[in-house]
Order: C-alpha cells, then structure tokens, then sequence
C-alpha cells in the first residue's frame, strides 16, 4: 500500500479528505494523472500540518496485524510547500525527523514551495516507481536492507547502512540530541487509548506476562507495546529508575518502529516474547535483583532491533561499516538501540555494572552484553559455562545475565506445543526467505556488496524469484494471521500443511535447546518445567517423523 500525502492545507484544519483535489497542489497531481506513474499510490490524503501527518503514520502504523498500512510494503510520498508548513521543516529536516523516529519507513519528500520542474516532478515518480518493485520482491528487499548504501544508489527504502549512518553521524556531532518538540507534544497514551481500550488494565497485563503460556503471536501491535509499557514501569519503579508515561510509550512505539512488521519471526512480537521470557526467568533466578531485572527487559526489547530477517552468514561476503565485529546482526542491534536509549532514557545508558569476578577493573553495560549474548555462533561457549559451574553463586553477574537472555532467546521450544509450533512455523518461513536469498546469491555469483538493487531488476529480468510479485508480504502476512489466529487452532493440521516442521524443530532440538536448558536446569531446578515441556515437545515431533507426517 503507497499513499500519496498533501501536507499544507489550512482550509481543512483537522480534516482527512479522500480526494485527490486540492488547489495548492493542482501542478503535481496534474503531472501525476497524466504519467505512467499514476496509479502508483493506493490512498491520497490531504492533512492540514505536520502534526496531523505525524499522528496518521502512527495511528496506521498501530492498526492490528495484518496491516496494509505499515509503510514498508509501500512507498509513501508526501508533498508539502515549505512555505506554509507548520512548523516550517526544510526535506532535510524531515528527512532526518523520519530517520531517527520513524526509522525501517520507506518515505519521500517534495517540497512544491522550492518551485520544481516538471521533469523533477517525474524524475521522483519514476525513482519511487523503481522503489515500488523492490518493496513487493522479498529477495530484493532484504538484499536491499542489508546491502543498500547511498553510494551505490538513490532510493526511499530503507536500508541497516542509512540507519546505522543516520544514528552514529548524528552522535557524533552533537551527541543525543533532545526530541524534537512535535514529537514531545504528542499524547502518546490518548493514541494507544484510540486503539486499546483495556489501557488501564494494568492487572491483566501483568497477569498475562506472569504465565509462561504467553503468547505474544496473538496480541495485536497496540497490546505488545501495553505489555513492554506495564512491565518495564513496573520494573522501572521497582529498581527507582523512573521515566513517564509518556517518554515509556514513545520509546515503546519508536522501538516497534525499528523493527519489520513484515519479517516472519524477527519482529516485534519476538522482541516482547523475549522480554516476557526474560522476566520470567529472572524471577525465578534473581528476583530481588531490581536493576538487572529492568535492564534485561530492556536489553531484551532491543535485541533484534532492525533484524532483516536473514543471517550473519549472508552478509559474508558485504564490505561495510556493519561487517568489522564477529557479531555483525547482534553488534548492529546494540549500536541503533543504544542510540535510541540515548535520546529517550539517557539514564539508563549511564547505568554499568562493575563485574569484579573477571579478574579485571573495567565496567560492562548489561544491555550490551546480553544483546551481544544472542549471537547463536557462541552458542558453544554457554555451554562450556553451564558445564563449569555447579551453583549460582560461580557466576558473575555478566555470565548470568548472557544465560538469561540466550534462554528467552531460544525459549520457543519451551513453550506449550500449541505455542512453540506457532513460533516453528514462523522462523521455518523466515528460514525459507534466508534459502532463497542464499541461493540468488550463489545462482548469480554475487558478492552481494554494493550492490545497485535496480541493476539488478534489469539484468536478471526472467529469473523467477525476481519477478514482480504485487504485495506478496501482505499476502503471506494474512495467511499466518489466519493461522495464528484460527480458533480451532490444530498442530496436526499445521504439519500437513507444513510437513517439514518436525524435523526442523528436532534439529534445533537436538543441536541446540536440549543440552542447554538440561544444564541450566540443573544448576536451577527451579526452571525444570522447561526442559521438561522440551521433552514434551520433542517427543510429539519424533512421533510425527516416525508416523512419516513429514517432508523431506
């Protein structure tokens, strides 16, 4: 879905009109309805300022999943005259206003009052054009999240180069900048209570977090984001870290809006099941730990952040800023949250932890370590660790908190099978995407570095996992929806559909889950509930491959 906004109307103060007529705009929607271009956007809106434009992208951006709306299966335009906005915003402020807050968007800007051209005018039509085709292409998408540079080619896409400079060149000049006023101005709880009307239910929220049956895959955007708002301000106030209520949802939803709605498995629905996981786990290994507590919740909600949905093994072969640290995807994860602590909870960032069993002096920054601890190539390594000690009281502080959130990382498997075999779903179709991608690369010979994604669509025009394929995101979107959300919901039914999911979850299994949380359990047999659901669950996979229920 692509929408066409025409910000700057002041006769129609507060007023969304679905019309393409407006006056001040008579030149571009002209030259629009008489290009090959004019069919390009779905929606046309016509808002009154920036305030109103801002409140719609958030207010779509929070409808229930599927949602058409997400401004990431689209490009969305929006045409403004410099002139009379209000307040008055010159493209590269808004180009930097989106960056930092509205960051994995695709969005572009014209700015009628700088008195543009009619070839210009067709020139962006034509470039967004180019933009549509690899928004609705999976293959190219996630080549152009993890590849796109500026160097290599314009586009309104975004990509993990544009939001990794964006974050850090803006840092290093002036440090975390405040947020700007339009934004702090927004009554963030009034939004959520637009669409959530239990906003003050806090009881059943905690309720719900409080059971491991949780399960975040049937919540809608607006209920994940209550969840990660009632948990952390309860661990906020327990640990006396205090932000309002305000700053906590804005800093909730700009997460959201750094994750991919469109990913199958790293998304935000992940990002709070791992933070209930977290939680959860805590509670049962160092409940009187206030601070730890908070900052695993914290960690845990930007451990994924900006996730592309692939692996650091596809990015073997890229030559860029993202590519110098082992832990490429977990290293970027930490850099762009760590920026956005810095802007909206600049306390906490402040806050180290002296681990003075390591046998040095220096800090380490909880969040970093436990973010840094998802990395499943040291998967080995926490092995070796729970095979080394015998009681909690041989870990340092670092160590327990990299075993809590390695756990919720891969607590899917612990799960109550209805739930776990949602999730196996999930990241089997995530997987699927990764194998495709793999193999355009090895088909193509490409060293998928700086690669020009429109070069791309003209050389291999024929290729069959290139073709244009019009909103294939959404279409698979609805059809895990229905799935997820079946009301007869049948794990039998599930793997007839999608017969090579045991295998794939007694391979994890196997590799990873079973001799993990074993020896997690013994040194905290408190938490033995999760490798006995594990063996649960993996005693229903292996009856499902031994009853051949299964694919090749």
């Amino acid at each position: 879905m692509s929408t066409l906004f025409l910000i700057g109307n002041p006769e129609i103060t507060g007023i969304t009109s679905e019309t393409s007529l407006n006056e001040d705009f008579t030149k571009f929607l002209t030259i629009l309805n008489k290009s090959s271009c004019n069919s390009i956007f779905e929606r046309r809106l016509v808002l009154s300022d920036l305030d109103s434009l801002l409140l719609k992208i958030y207010s779509d951006r929070l409808l229930p999943l599927p949602n058409n709306y997400n401004y990431e299966t689209g490009i969305a335009l929006i045409i403004y005259d410099s002139d009379k906005l209000v307040p008055q915003m010159s493209i590269r402020q808004l180009n930097k206003l989106f960056r930092q807050f509205f960051t994995t968007l695709n969005v572009a800007f014209l700015d009628m009052g700088t008195k543009l051209t009619d070839e210009e005018i067709i020139i962006t039509l034509n470039d967004i054009d180019n933009d549509l085709q690899i928004t609705r292409n999976r293959v190219l998408k996630m080549n152009h999240w993890m590849n796109h540079s500026e160097r290599t080619c314009s586009s309104n896409i975004y990509s993990m180069m544009r939001q990794f400079n964006t974050y850090n060149n803006e840092q290093s000049k002036n440090g975390y900048e405040p947020i700007p006023r339009i934004i702090r101005n927004i009554d963030f709880e009034k939004l959520i209570q637009l669409h959530d009307n239990k906003i003050k239910e806090e009881i059943k929220y905690i309720a719900l977090l409080s059971n491991w049956d949780f399960s975040a895959l049937n919540l809608t955007t607006v209920e994940l984001i209550q969840c990660g708002f009632y948990l952390i301000r309860k661990l906020s106030r327990e640990a006396n870290i205090l932000i309002t209520d305000n700053k906590l949802y804005l800093l909730l939803i700009t997460i959201e809006l750094s994750y991919h709605q469109i990913n199958k498995f790293h998304n935000f629905r992940h990002c709070i099941d791992v933070m209930q996981a977290c939680w959860q786990i805590c509670e049962y290994i160092c409940p009187d730990d206030k601070r730890t507590k908070l900052l695993l919740a914290l960690a845990a909600t930007g451990h994924d952040i900006g996730h592309p949905g692939t692996n650091n093994s596809l990015f073997r072969n890229s030559q860029n800023e993202l590519t110098c640290n082992p832990s490429i995807l977990e290293s970027f994860h930490y850099n762009i949250f760590n920026h956005i602590l810095g802007i909206h909870w600049s306390k906490i960032n402040s806050i180290v932890t002296q681990n003075s069993n390591n046998g040095n002096n220096g800090s380490e920054s909880i969040i970093e370590k436990g973010i840094l601890a998802t990395d499943m190539s040291l998967h080995s390594n926490y092995i070796k660790l729970l095979s080394e000690r015998e009681n909690r009281k041989q870990f340092t502080l670092i160590e327990l908190i990299c075993i809590i959130i390695k756990a919720a990382d891969i607590s899917n498997v612990t799960r109550p099978l209805t739930i776990s075999a949602k999730w196996a779903l999930l990241i089997t179709l995530e997987f699927g995407d990764c194998s495709i991608l793999q193999k355009f690369y090895e088909d193509e010979k490409n060293s998928n570095d700086d690669i020009n994604c429109f070069d791309l669509l003209s050389k291999y025009p024929n290729k069959e996992h290139l073709i244009k394929s019009d909103n294939i995101d959404m279409d698979t979107e609805i059809k895990i929806y229905d799935i997820l959300n079946e009301s007869k919901f049948n794990v039998d039914s599930l793997i007839k559909e999608y017969p090579m999911i045991p295998k794939g979850q007694i391979f994890f299994i196997d590799t990873f889950a079973f001799e993990f949380f074993e020896k997690l359990c013994e040194i905290f047999p408190e938490l033995k509930f999760l490798i006995d659901t594990i063996i649960e669950n993996k005693k229903y996979w292996n009856e499902k491959i031994e009853n051949k229920d299964v694919g090749n």
